[in-house]
């Protein structure tokens, strides 16, 4: 995680110059405050993450497992906080706050209380570092055993110029970076911005071929037909968001997720008496409980992360279909829609999902 005082909010994608952030008018605690994801070296992969390319890769964007320290990094030295590994789990709570450990003001969440966070490695003298572990992390320091007044010493001594070469390159060569390192993480007051998964179906399904052949392959495969070449809730592997990159993504994924299921529930419909004679029913009938659940899961984030003043909507047409999306009363079929139908008061489905 990084400072929002130091790097703002929004830690996705290509680093850029942060925006300054009002820290008081937030209600966050300057030194306190920080969000998932560290500039570090490296390159966007297809799935959002940060891929880091070596020694020579010099592009620089934000990643949610690791970041490079030193006076020349975006981090600066690790004894200065503005980059901590924090482990991602619930916080004990605000001891001031009556234990608080989750608030949500008009959009955005926050995570309060105690973390386990790991402590910067002090790399000024090396002499004064005993775990050898800990001294090779230095890049200035390396444990080894050098011959002192025709005595043999081990310990953590200064690594030179043709040292740190070398080291230089064996990271270049290594994308890994290890967490810990059997060190014991100090507990810290955080104020935590966290991200959030962002399920994208993407755009291709059965439901752009011709009616005929859709329903011949529902008939043949089940209503997962029609999710064919699609990503599932269960199976999202991009990286999650901040709130800012979720909603603006948002308007986009939504058409493709209420057409999905607008299909899919209407081809589980059309088979619902051949759902029980099917080779596997119960493996093909969960499939599609967890997509109505991934749907619910989306519905809920809009809900939590949209503001008041600026509720999110998405277009009420994907690839010229009218979507059965949840709009205002009296709304006509041009209105924008006001959030996901997850069809989870729809009898008729529930029952074929019983047979």
């Amino acid at each position: 995680a990084s400072q929002v005082a130091a790097f703002g909010v929004g830690h996705d994608g290509a680093y850029s110059l942060p925006r300054k952030v009002d820290m008081e008018g937030q209600g966050f605690p300057k030194t306190r405050t920080y969000e998932y994801g560290c500039p570090a070296r490296g390159h966007l992969a297809p799935d959002g993450s940060c891929k880091d390319g070596g020694s020579k890769e010099q592009g620089q964007c934000y990643s949610m497992d690791r970041f490079e320290a030193g006076p020349q990094s975006k981090c600066g030295d690790e004894a200065g906080g503005k980059c901590i590994c924090v482990k991602p789990e619930s916080p004990d709570g605000d001891a001031g706050q009556q234990g608080l450990s989750l608030r949500v003001k008009d959009g955005q969440m926050t995570q309060l209380g105690e973390f386990a966070v790991q402590p910067p490695t002090t790399c000024d003298n090396c002499a004064a570092i005993d775990d050898p572990e800990t001294c090779n992390e230095c890049d200035g320091c390396q444990y080894t055993t050098k011959l002192m007044e025709d005595e043999p010493h081990t310990g953590c001594l200064d690594c030179g110029a043709e040292c740190q070469r070398r080291r230089h390159e064996a990271k270049g060569r290594s994308n890994r970076r290890d967490y810990m390192r059997g060190k014991t993480p100090t507990s810290r007051s955080l104020v935590l911005l966290p991200h959030f998964p962002m399920w994208d179906p993407g755009e291709r399904d059965m439901a752009a071929k011709p009616a005929d052949e859709a329903k011949a392959a529902i008939n043949a495969q089940g209503p997962m037909a029609l999710a064919g070449g699609l990503t599932m809730p269960f199976n999202i592997r991009a990286a999650p968001l901040s709130r800012q990159a979720w909603l603006q993504r948002y308007p986009i994924v939504a058409p493709r997720i209420q057409r999905l299921l607008d299909n899919l529930v209407a081809g589980t419909k059309a088979v619902k008496d051949k759902l029980s004679c099917d080779s596997d029913p119960y493996a093909r009938i969960d499939k599609v409980t967890k997509v109505l659940e991934g749907c619910q899961n989306m519905q809920r984030l809009q809900q939590t992360l949209e503001s008041s003043e600026a509720p999110l909507t998405f277009p009420p047409v994907q690839a010229s279909q009218n979507l059965s999306c949840i709009k205002p009363p009296y709304a006509s079929p041009a209105d924008p829609c006001q959030t996901l139908n997850c069809y989870s008061a729809d009898e008729e489905l529930k029952v074929a999902l019983k047979q």
